[in-house]
C-alpha cells in the first residue's frame, strides 16, 4: 500500500500552480491581440504631415512655408477643396486657386529625391447653393449626389496625374458638418460611392479616404460616435468604396498610454475604430490619422474654452501636453501596425482669431514636438507593420531590380539586403521558383533563431520550389524590444523576384518556447492528477466545509435588515457600473454574491434598468449588457434558492430531487403559462424558418426568451427578505418602485438634455426630447407612457390599502416629471391614443367597482384631466406636426402609415403560417413588399401596428396568441381589482391599455424594454391573482 506523505499535497500544489501559470500565460500570449495584426501595404508609409489650407498663403509665404514643412519632415499635405467655391454655378469651374496650389507643390517637388516629395490629400467638402436646399448651410450634402460625382470626376480628370489621394467630406458624423440635420451614415455611403466611382473612372490609380470621423461620446441622431458611424458604413456595404479609413487621434488631457474606452475621449480611441473594422473581417484596410495631437495653450489662457479639453477648469501645463504628443509618436509606431501617416491638425495660426483655442495646435509654435517629428521622419527603420520590398528601411546593394512592391536579386554580386527594424518578431515574404537559390540570414550578426542552420551555423531560406509558391517566413521571434538589423545575402534566385516585402511585430513580452510550454503542460497535468489522487478521499468533506461556510456567511447577510440589504445591492450595482475597469473585477464577485443571496432584488434592478437596456458596461473581461447579465444571475439565484444542494455526498439523490421538483412545476402550470410557452415555441419555429436567420435568432434570444424568463421569475413572486411573509404586496411594490424610479431618472436626464444641451430633435415645427439612450422621441414615449398610468394610479387614486404618504408623494413628483417628458416627445401615438386609452380603462374599472359615493370625486378629476388635456392639445394642434395628424394626402405621415399596413397585409397573406420571422420585416418590406408610391420610406423595421406586427413576425398563430394573452390578462385583472381595489392594480390595468392603444400605430412589444414591461405587468397580475385566491 502506498502511503500518502503529508508533504506531497503541498509539493504538488506548488508545481501545479507554477506550471499552470506558465501554460496559461503562454497560451494567452500566443493568441495575438487582433490589434497586433498589420494592415496592408497602404499602412507602410509611416510618414508625417499636416492639414493645411495652402490658399491662405500668398506666393512668397507659400514657398517659405513649404520649405519649412519639408525641413521638418511634414511631407503629407491635407488640402481642403471646397466644391462650393470651385463650381459656384452648374458646370462653371473656377480652378485658379487650386491651380496655384498644385503648381506650387509641383515646383517644390522638382529636383528632390523620391523620399522628400510632398504628397497631397485633397478633401472634397461643402456644397454650392445651387446643389442644396435654399437657406441651408454649406455643409449640407447635395440634393442630387450625381452633381457631386460630376465635380469629383472633373477634379480627377484635371489633376489626376498630380494627385493620388482623395478624401470625401469632413466629419459627417457631426450634425454641423451634415447641414445641421440628422447624421446619415447610409446617405454618406451613397455620397462616397458616387465620388469613388467617378474618381476611379478618371484616375484609376486614385486612393479614396473615408471622411475623417470626429471623436465624440454622443450617440443620437444629431451627433453619432465614430465607432457607431463606421459600423453603419460597413452595414451599408460601403467597404468597396474606400481604400483608407481616417481617424482623429486627439489626446485631450490624458496620457497617450490611457487605454481606449467607448465612454472616454483620448489618443488611443483609434483602437476602437480598428476593432470595428476587424469585426467585419477588414484587417487589410489601414487607418490614417488625419489629425493628432494635444491642445497646447499658454498658461492663463483667456480665450474661448477649448473643445479638446476634458476639464475646462484645469489646463495642463504646455510642457506636459507637448511631452504627451512626443510619447504618442513612439506608441503609435510600436503598437499600431495598421496605422499609416500621422497628420497634425495645424501648422500655424494663420486665419485664426486671437481667442480661438485652435491656436493650441499650431505645430510651428511647438519646437520640441517638431524636433521629435523631424527625428522620427528621418529614421529609415521599419516599425510594427507590413512593408513592400521597396520600403526605405531596406538597404540594397547595387544591381537589384524593383517593382512597386517586390525586388529581384541581381545576377552579379554583391547580392546583399540590410533591413533595420524595431520589434520582437521579423517575417520575410519570399517568392520561390524552380531554380536553386538560398537566402543566408543573420539577425544582429547572429544566426536567425527561427531558421534552419547548416554545419557552419549559418541560417538560411531555401528559394527552390517547382510550384512557385509565395510564403511568409519567420526569421526571428522573441527578440528583445528595440532596434535590430537583418542582413540577407542572396545566392542564386535571380529572375523570380524573390523578395516580396517584410513584416515587423512588436509583442510586449517574449513568448515561452514551444518546448517550455510542452514541459509546463505535462507538469501541470501530472501534478493535477497527483493532487486529485491525494485529495480524492477528502473531496466530499472539503465541499461540505465550503458549503457550510457559505451558508453561515449567507445567513449572516440575510439576517441584516431588509433596507440594509437593498442599500448594499443598489450601492454595489451603481458603483460597479461607474467603476474603473480594474475595480470592476473586485466588485463583480460581490455583486454576484448579493444577487444570488437575494435574487428578488435582482428583479427590482432589472425593472430599474429597463429604460437603460442599451447601455453596455466595459470590463477587462469584455463588454456586457447589465440587463441581460442581471437577469441570468437572478435566474440562477432563484434556482439555487428553490433547489439547494447541501449534501455533496449524495449527488444522485439531489438529481432525483431536482427532477421531481421540475415535474411538479410543469404539472402546476396554468393555462396562461402555457400561452406564454406557446409564444416562446412559435417564435423559435418562426426563427428557424426566417430568411434572415441571424437577426431573427438574436431577437428570439434577447427579446422573446429572456422576457419570458423574466415573466416566470415574476410569476414565482418570491421575497427572500427578512419580512417576506409580513406583507405579500411588499415584493410587488418593490418591482414597481424599481420600474418607476428608472423611468423618472430617465425622464429627468432627458429633460436636462432638452433644456440645457442641444440634444433634441427639430422636426415638423417642434423641438422633441430624445433622452440619453433612445435615438427617437417615439421610442422614449413608448416606454414612458407604459409607466405613466402606474404613477397616476398610485399618486392620485385612493384605495383600501393605500400606499404610504412618502410613496404617494414621490410618485406624484415622478408623475409631473414623466408627464412633462412625455409632452415634449410630441408623440401622437402617446398623447392621442396611449394615454387616453390608459385613462379610459382606469376610469372604467374604478367606476365599475367603487361605491357610487366616490364617483363624484372621480368624475371631477376626469373632467379636470380633460380640461388640462384640451389646454395642452389645442396649441399643439396648431403646430405642423399635429396639424397633419389626419392628413392622408400623398407624402404625409398618414399616407405612409396606410401604405405600410397594406404592404404588411400582403406580407401576412404570403407568410400566414409562421410569418417572415423575428426582425425580418425590414428586409422583406424594402426589397419586395414596399408599394411604389411609398418609396420615400423604405427602411421601416415594423408595420406600426400591434396586430400586424405579431402577424408578420409569427404568422396567424402570433395573432391568436396575442388574443389569448389579452383574454387572460383582462379576465384576471378585472377580477383582481374587484377583490383587491389597490391603486397598483389599477395602474397595471392602465399600462396594459396603453400597450393596446399606442400599439395601434406603433411598435408596442417587439423592443426589449417594451417586452419586459409587458411581461412585468402580465406576471404581476397573474401572481397577485393567485395570492388572493390562496388567502381567500
Amino acid at each position: 500500500m502506498i502511503r500518502r506523505s503529508p508533504l506531497w499535497p503541498t509539493f504538488l500544489t506548488v508545481v501545479f500552480i507554477i506550471s499552470s501559470t506558465i501554460v496559461f500565460y503562454g497560451a494567452g500570449q500566443a493568441q495575438h491581440d487582433p490589434l497586433a495584426l498589420p494592415a496592408g501595404l497602404l499602412a507602410a508609409d509611416k510618414g508625417y504631415g499636416i492639414t493645411i489650407d495652402l490658399s491662405d498663403y500668398d506666393d512668397p509665404v507659400l514657398t517659405e512655408t513649404l520649405t519649412s514643412l519639408r525641413q521638418n519632415g511634414l511631407l503629407w499635405l491635407r488640402q481642403p477643396v471646397r466644391w462650393a467655391e470651385i463650381e459656384p454655378q452648374p458646370g462653371q469651374f473656377e480652378w485658379e486657386s487650386l491651380d496655384l496650389i498644385i503648381s506650387a507643390v509641383a515646383r517644390a517637388n522638382d529636383q528632390k529625391a523620391a523620399g522628400e516629395l510632398f504628397k497631397l490629400i485633397v478633401v472634397l467638402e461643402t456644397t454650392p447653393g445651387w446643389a442644396r436646399p435654399s437657406h441651408s448651410p454649406l455643409t449640407t450634402p447635395p440634393t442630387n449626389i450625381s452633381h457631386f460625382g460630376r465635380f469629383a470626376r472633373a477634379l480627377a480628370q484635371r489633376y489626376g496625374s498630380q494627385l493620388d489621394y482623395y478624401q470625401i467630406w469632413h466629419e459627417p458624423n457631426l450634425s454641423v458638418n451634415w447641414g445641421n440635420g440628422y447624421v446619415d451614415p447610409a446617405g454618406y455611403a451613397g455620397l462616397l460611392r458616387e465620388a469613388a466611382l467617378n474618381i476611379r473612372e478618371a484616375d484609376p490609380q486614385a486612393l479614396i479616404l473615408v471622411a475623417a470621423l470626429a471623436p465624440t461620446l454622443e450617440n443620437n441622431p444629431l451627433n453619432l460616435n465614430e465607432m457607431a458611424y463606421l459600423d453603419q458604413l460597413y452595414r451599408a456595404k460601403a467597404r468597396q468604396w474606400f481604400d483608407i479609413v481616417a481617424g482623429q487621434a486627439y489626446g485631450f488631457d490624458l496620457d497617450p498610454t490611457t487605454p481606449a474606452r467607448p465612454d472616454q475621449l483620448n489618443f488611443r480611441r483609434l483602437e476602437l475604430l480598428r476593432r470595428v473594422m476587424l469585426q467585419y473581417g477588414d484587417h487589410e484596410t489601414p487607418i490614417w490619422a488625419s489629425a493628432f495631437g494635444w491642445n497646447v495653450l499658454p498658461p492663463g489662457w483667456a480665450g474661448r474654452p477649448s473643445p479638446w479639453r476634458t476639464d475646462q477648469d484645469r489646463y495642463d501645463p504646455p510642457s506636459l501636453q507637448v511631452e504627451r504628443a512626443i510619447q504618442s509618436l513612439a506608441l503609435a509606431r510600436q503598437q499600431w501596425p495598421w496605422l499609416g501617416p500621422m497628420l497634425a491638425i495645424r501648422w500655424d495660426s494663420t486665419g485664426l482669431a486671437s481667442d480661438d483655442p485652435a491656436r493650441g495646435f499650431a505645430l510651428s509654435e511647438q519646437p520640441a514636438l517638431l524636433a521629435a517629428i523631424r527625428s522620427a521622419a528621418r529614421i529609415g527603420v521599419a516599425t510594427a507593420g507590413h512593408y513592400p520590398a521597396s520600403h526605405p528601411s531596406g538597404h540594397y546593394s547595387s544591381g537589384w531590380r524593383f517593382s512597386r512592391t517586390q525586388a529581384d536579386i541581381p545576377r552579379q554580386p554583391p547580392h546583399s539586403l540590410t533591413i533595420s527594424f524595431e520589434g520582437t518578431r521579423f517575417d520575410l515574404l519570399v517568392n520561390r521558383g524552380p531554380y536553386r537559390g538560398y537566402l543566408w540570414v543573420s539577425i544582429d550578426g547572429q544566426p536567425a533563431g527561427s531558421l534552419p542552420q547548416n554545419k557552419q551555423g549559418q541560417s538560411y531560406i531555401v528559394l527552390y520550389d517547382p510550384l512557385r509558391e509565395a510564403e511568409t517566413v519567420t526569421l526571428a521571434q522573441n527578440l528583445a524590444p528595440g532596434r535590430h538589423e537583418a542582413l540577407i545575402e542572396a545566392e542564386g534566385g535571380w529572375g523570380q523576384w524573390a523578395i516580396a516585402g517584410w513584416t515587423v511585430y512588436n509583442s510586449p513580452a517574449p513568448l515561452p518556447s514551444q518546448n517550455s510550454l510542452l514541459l509546463a503542460g505535462f507538469l501541470a497535468a501530472a501534478s493535477g492528477l497527483g493532487l486529485a489522487w491525494q485529495l480524492w478521499p477528502h473531496l466530499g468533506r472539503i465541499f461540505s466545509i465550503a458549503w457550510r461556510f457559505g451558508q453561515r456567511v449567507g445567513k449572516r447577510y440575510l439576517a441584516l435588515p431588509d433596507n440594509v440589504q437593498i442599500a448594499i445591492t443598489l450601492a454595489l450595482a451603481v458603483t460597479f457600473y461607474f467603476a474603473s475597469s480594474g475595480l470592476t473585477l473586485v466588485l463583480l464577485p460581490l455583486l454576484v454574491l448579493a444577487l444570488l443571496l437575494r435574487p428578488d432584488l435582482g428583479l427590482a434592478l432589472i425593472c430599474f434598468n429597463l429604460s437603460f437596456f442599451l447601455l453596455t458596461k466595459p470590463t477587462p473581461l469584455g463588454n456586457y449588457l447589465p440587463l441581460e447579465s442581471t437577469l441570468l444571475l437572478t435566474a440562477l439565484g432563484f434556482f439555487l434558492k428553490r433547489s439547494p444542494i447541501p449534501n455533496y455526498q449524495s449527488p444522485i439523490t439531489n438529481y432525483q430531487s431536482l427532477i421531481s421538483n421540475l415535474k411538479s412545476k410543469i404539472q402546476n402550470l396554468k393555462s396562461v403559462d402555457w400561452a406564454v410557452l406557446s409564444l416562446l415555441s412559435l417564435a423559435l419555429l418562426s426563427t428557424l424558418a426566417a430568411p434572415n436567420f441571424g437577426v431573427s435568432m438574436y431577437e428570439w434570444r434577447i427579446l422573446v426568451s429572456e422576457s419570458i424568463l423574466f415573466y416566470f421569475l415574476v410569476r414565482l413572486g418570491r421575497d427572500y427578505g427578512p419580512r417576506a411573509t409580513a406583507d405579500r404586496l411588499r415584493w410587488a411594490w418593490r418591482l414597481v418602485d424599481g420600474l418607476a424610479a428608472g423611468a423618472i431618472l430617465h425622464a429627468l436626464i432627458a429633460l436636462y438634455l432638452y433644456f440645457f444641451t442641444d440634444q433634441a430633435i427639430l422636426a415638423e415645427g417642434v423641438r422633441r426630447v430624445i433622452g440619453p439612450v433612445y435615438s427617437s422621441p417615439n421610442n422614449l414615449s413608448l416606454f414612458l407612457d407604459r409607466v405613466w398610468p402606474i404613477l397616476l394610479g398610485v399618486s392620485l387614486l385612493p384605495g383600501p390599502a393605500r400606499s404610504s404618504n412618502i410613496r404617494r408623494s414621490l410618485y406624484g413628483v415622478g408623475l409631473s416629471i414623466v408627464s412633462l417628458a412625455l409632452f415634449l416627445t410630441f408623440s401622437k401615438g402617446a398623447l392621442l391614443l396611449g394615454l387616453p386609452a390608459g385613462m379610459a380603462a382606469m376610469t372604467a374599472a374604478y367606476l365599475w367597482f367603487q361605491p357610487k359615493r366616490q364617483w363624484r370625486r372621480v368624475i371631477i378629476g376626469l373632467l379636470g384631466w380633460l380640461i388640462i388635456s384640451a389646454l395642452v392639445l389645442v396649441p399643439l394642434s396648431q403646430t405642423e406636426r399635429f396639424r397633419t395628424t389626419f392628413d392622408f394626402a400623398e407624402g404625409s405621415t398618414g399616407f405612409f402609415r396606410i401604405k405600410v399596413w397594406q404592404a404588411a397585409l400582403t406580407m401576412l397573406a404570403d407568410y400566414w403560417w409562421l410569418g417572415v420571422g423575428l426582425n425580418n420585416f425590414l428586409y422583406q418590406y424594402r426589397t419586395r413588399y414596399i408599394l411604389p408610391e411609398a418609396w420615400q420610406e423604405p427602411n421601416l423595421s415594423h408595420p406600426h401596428n400591434l396586430i400586424l406586427d405579431f402577424g408578420t413576425r409569427l404568422g396567424v398563430g402570433g395573432i391568436l396568441l396575442l388574443v389569448w394573452l389579452q383574454i387572460h390578462f383582462w379576465r384576471n385583472a378585472w377580477r383582481l381589482y374587484q377583490k383587491l381595489p389597490e391603486p397598483l392594480v389599477l395602474g397595471l390595468i392602465g399600462s396594459m391599455a396603453v400597450f393596446l392603444g399606442h400599439g395601434l400605430v406603433d411598435n408596442s412589444y417587439f423592443l426589449v424594454d417594451l417586452a419586459f414591461i409587458f411581461f412585468l405587468t402580465f406576471g404581476l397580475v397573474q401572481h397577485l391573482s393567485e395570492i388572493y385566491q390562496i388567502s381567500k
